[in-house]
C-alpha cells in the first residue's frame, strides 16, 4: 500500500509538472505573439500609415506645416502653409491657420488680405469686403487689395465705389494698365463716356495690344 501511495503521489506530481509546463509554454507563446503584434503596429505606423506627399501642393503642406511647428511665430511659414491649403482648396484648414496667425498678430495686413481672398473664393463677398477694407487700412499701399475690391464692386454693379478704389490703385501704381482699363469700364457704366475714353487710352498707352481696352475705346468713340 505504501508503494502504491508513492506511485499515486508521483503521478500527481507529474501531472502538476505537466500543467505548469503547459502554462509556461502558453505564456511564452502569447508573449511572442504580443511582441510580433507590437512590432507590426510600429512598422505600420512608421511606413504604412504615414501619408505620402505625391503632389507639389501636398509637399508644400508637409514642408510648411513642419516649419510652422518648429517656429509657431514665423509668419512666413504660416503664410506658406495657408497658401498651400488655398491652392489645395482646403479653405477650412486655411481659415484655421489664419485664425491662429491672427491671434498672434491681428494687425498684419497680409493676414487680413489672405482671409479676404478665402472669403471671396468661397463666395462670401460681404466678409471679403470687410477683410479687404481692414487690410487696406493697415497697409494703404497694398495695390492688390484695391484691385480685388474694385473687381468685387464691378461685379456687384457698385460702379461709384469701383471708381474710388481704382483711382487709389492708380495713385499707387500709375503704370498699371489693368487699373486704367477697369477705371474706364466703371466710368463708362456711370455714363461718363469722355472720362472712360481717357482711361482706355491710358491703358493702351501702357499695353498697346490690350483687346478689352480697344473694345472699350471703340464703344465710347461712336
Amino acid at each position: 500500500m505504501e508503494n502504491l501511495g508513492s506511485v499515486e503521489a508521483g503521478k500527481e506530481e507529474g501531472k502538476a509538472g505537466e500543467t505548469v509546463s503547459l502554462w509556461l509554454a502558453g505564456a511564452v507563446i502569447l508573449a511572442i505573439i504580443a511582441v510580433f503584434a507590437l512590432a507590426g503596429l510600429v512598422i505600420k505606423s512608421l511606413y504604412i500609415d504615414q501619408p505620402v506627399a505625391r503632389t507639389a501642393i501636398e509637399r508644400d503642406i508637409v514642408k510648411y506645416k513642419e516649419l510652422a511647428r518648429e517656429n509657431p511665430k514665423d509668419i512666413s511659414a504660416r503664410l506658406g502653409l495657408i497658401d498651400a491649403y488655398v491652392a489645395a482648396k482646403d479653405y477650412r484648414m486655411a481659415e484655421r491657420e489664419l485664425g491662429e496667425a491672427l491671434k498672434q498678430n491681428d494687425k498684419a495686413a497680409t493676414l487680413h488680405e489672405r482671409l479676404a481672398e478665402i472669403h471671396r473664393l468661397k463666395g462670401d463677398v460681404n466678409k471679403a469686403i470687410l477683410e479687404y477694407e481692414k487690410a487696406s487700412s493697415l497697409d494703404p499701399k497694398n495695390g492688390l487689395v484695391y484691385y480685388r475690391l474694385g473687381q468685387i464692386y464691378l461685379d456687384r454693379t457698385e460702379y461709384r465705389k469701383a471708381v474710388v478704389v481704382f483711382q487709389k490703385l492708380i495713385e499707387i501704381n500709375p503704370g498699371l494698365a489693368d487699373a486704367h482699363y477697369y477705371l474706364g469700364l466703371a466710368t463708362e457704366k456711370l455714363g461718363d463716356r469722355e472720362g472712360a475714353r481717357k482711361q482706355y487710352l491710358e491703358a493702351l498707352r501702357y499695353i498697346p495690344d490690350y483687346p478689352e481696352a480697344k473694345s472699350g475705346l471703340a464703344r465710347v468713340s461712336k
